[in-house]
């Protein structure tokens, strides 16, 4: 009898459905999922490009402004026959000088140790190009190349003290290309 007592006791104890204790505490997450597909893009043939300025004078620069400028160009391996819309943009630390905002600063330079000068970047269509601004839209296709020009450009504030600090200098961008 106890046996089956204990047998019956178990049975009523456990057959309690066990959602009507958490009923309430049923939390319910959506789950949302996007994404885009693309087609093949072009890659870029060489992932660091060097411009190089060689030698300048500080009297050549504070005399004319500005360098001669230098051509680059970023060359494009496109997988397919696809002819692609691309805009281009480059990107980095912009210097501090207000006479040459959207230029590329000029590693080191500071306001207590300044370098007087900044890199101007010139599109393919011959306009000045901003840093962190994106360019016009060019089309790339097969073994491509969109052909960039650069040059050194002096502040107002060396050209009046008439000093821009001598030495190597280095200045970094990056290349970001959007397709259309």
């Amino acid at each position: 009898m106890l046996k089956k007592l204990y047998y019956w006791w178990f049975i009523s104890i456990f057959s309690f459905p066990v959602y009507s204790f958490a009923a309430d505490d049923i939390a319910q997450t959506i789950i949302r999922i996007h994404g885009e597909i693309l087609g093949p893009t072009c890659k870029i043939k060489d992932e660091d490009l060097f411009v190089d300025f060689g030698t300048l004078t500080n009297k050549d620069l504070l005399w004319h402004g500005r360098s001669s400028s230098r051509d680059f160009a970023i060359e494009f391996e496109c997988q397919t026959e696809d002819i692609y819309n691309v805009a281009i943009s480059f990107t980095g630390q912009e210097t501090f000088y207000t006479d040459l905002q959207r230029l590329i600063i000029i590693q080191g330079d500071t306001p207590l140790n300044p370098w007087g000068i900044a890199i101007q970047l010139v599109e393919p269509n011959g306009e000045n190009m901003p840093l962190n601004a994106e360019t016009a839209t060019y089309t790339i296709k097969d073994q491509s190349a969109l052909n960039f020009k650069a040059f050194v450009k002096v502040s107002q504030s060396a050209i009046s003290r008439k000093n821009i600090r001598l030495g190597e200098f280095n200045a970094i961008a990056n290349f970001l290309i959007e397709y259309q």
